[in-house]
């Protein structure tokens, strides 16, 4: 027979089991997210070079 604690920690378990598996899926939205916003920073650093050294190359092309 199971006793007052072992209950209550089954009904915690049982409650919190949905809590615990949405914190997850949020926890993973958010790293997803973090690394999306990484990697679009990188690539717009290489893309604001290429793009810097485009125009000095078109300025220099300009008569």
């Amino acid at each position: 027979m199971m006793n007052q604690d072992d209950k209550l920690d089954l009904l915690c378990t049982l409650l919190l089991t949905d809590d615990r598996l949405l914190t997850e899926s949020i926890s993973n939205k958010i790293s997803i997210l973090e690394e999306t916003i990484r990697e679009n920073e990188k690539l717009s650093e290489k893309a604001s070079l290429i793009i810097k050294e485009e125009l000095e190359a078109l300025a220099l092309d300009i008569p």
